[in-house]
């Protein structure tokens, strides 16, 4: 079993975020543990506020700024994250490489599309 921090290094990683050090600066100020600490984070908006948090700190207080790609693959990640949790499936670092990434994000807009869709349709009649 590895180490649940290894586990958070290499999914970051895989994220785009390849400084050892930013890692470790997100771990730490985010709190994060383990992989599961992921699904606390329930929507993009949810990696995006998280993203502009870590830009507002001072460099003393540990800045990380990340780029567009890299928060599109963290929400990625939360969703994946999350959809495994929803699924009862085992949460490895090591499942979570490019082609799950790719498939986790189409996924992912898939999902919204459909709901979208949903959220759009009106009743054909009305039962009252």
């Amino acid at each position: 079993m590895a180490n649940p921090i290894d586990n958070l290094h290499a999914v970051f990683a895989m994220c785009g975020i390849t400084d050892k050090a930013t890692r470790m600066n997100i771990i730490n100020r985010e709190g994060f543990t383990q992989l599961e600490d992921l699904g606390v984070l329930e929507t993009d908006t949810d990696v995006s506020e998280m993203a502009k948090r870590m830009a507002t700190r001072t460099q003393a207080e540990g800045r990380v700024l990340l780029g567009t790609v890299v928060i599109k693959r963290l929400q990625t990640l939360v969703w994946w994250v999350r959809d495994q949790q929803k699924r009862g499936l085992t949460l490895d670092a090591a499942d979570f490489d490019a082609a799950a990434m790719n498939q986790a994000s189409e996924m992912k807009t898939l999902r919204r599309e459909h709901q979208e869709r949903d959220n759009t349709r009106k009743p054909l009649f009305l039962i009252i």
